[in-house]
């Protein structure tokens, strides 16, 4: 998603819709098909989850972490989801999010992500999240990689794109690679990054997965192209079951 502005109710996103179209205006519309569809029990009862999720949290705050961060589209997402959602339960009350790391290799981004969110730690390569401590992009030292409530992850789309012309003959290895990545030490995981003929998909997304197993966040929010998504969930999905996770997935259109 990618809008900073949320709205109150289905009238006053439809008007900014029509009025101006585009990539935000798109997000409330995915917002205003999913969230509203939700009756006013449920709406309640997800609610209720948030405020224990928040009050169980040792700042009091609910805790995002985002690995391939970007420019940070991910988090202003998920602040619009938490701010629609005030908007819809039946009894009043705050939820308050913050951003507790992000992860990110392009410095031009970092800097974004500083200027705009403050945001700090700022990992460098997602492969590494499942370590204790990695190089953080904004204070050039090591930092301990934190705990968080909720995960919002990417992982490289390059071997399982439309657009790889080697994508089928990949995608076996890849799997081969991931199951690797998930039981190597850190020390190889260092190695396979510096090998050009390793799989990006297979060692950020092994990256995520370690992070996930290590430090267990309450919800976890993944994302990859339409393709690739659909080829890999189901070995992705039996490791979060043996994690102790529930998941589902679904393909929406960026601008839908």
């Amino acid at each position: 998603m990618t809008t900073a502005a949320p709205f109150c109710s289905p009238a006053a996103g439809e008007s900014s819709v029509d009025a101006h179209p585009g990539p935000v205006d798109a997000s409330m519309i995915v917002l205003r098909r999913t969230l509203l569809q939700l009756s006013q029990a449920e709406c309640d009862k997800v609610f209720a989850r948030l405020m224990q999720m928040q009050l169980a949290s040792p700042s009091k705050k609910i805790r995002l972490g985002s690995i391939c961060t970007g420019s940070g589209a991910g988090e202003v997402g998920v602040k619009l989801i938490l701010d629609t959602l005030k908007c819809l339960v039946s009894t009043p009350a705050s939820v308050e999010l913050e951003t507790v790391f992000g992860c990110e290799y392009d410095s031009a981004k970092v800097a974004w992500l500083w200027h705009n969110f403050s945001m700090q730690p700022v990992f460098a390569n997602a492969a590494c999240m499942g370590f204790s401590k990695a190089m953080c992009q904004v204070s050039h030292q090591p930092v301990a990689i934190p705990d968080c409530d909720v995960l919002s992850a990417g992982f490289s789309c390059k071997d399982l794109s439309s657009l790889s012309t080697k994508r089928s003959e990949r995608f076996q290895s890849i799997l081969t690679e991931l199951e690797t990545c998930l039981t190597a030490s850190e020390g190889d995981i260092i190695k396979a990054l510096e090998d050009p003929k390793g799989s990006s998909t297979a060692l950020t997304l092994g990256g995520v997965l370690r992070y996930i197993e290590r430090h267990r966040p309450l919800c976890v929010i993944l994302e990859n192209v339409k393709d690739g998504f659909a080829r890999i969930m189901e070995p992705v999905q039996k490791k979060l079951q043996q994690f102790g996770y529930v998941s589902c997935w679904e393909a929406l259109g960026s601008l839908i």
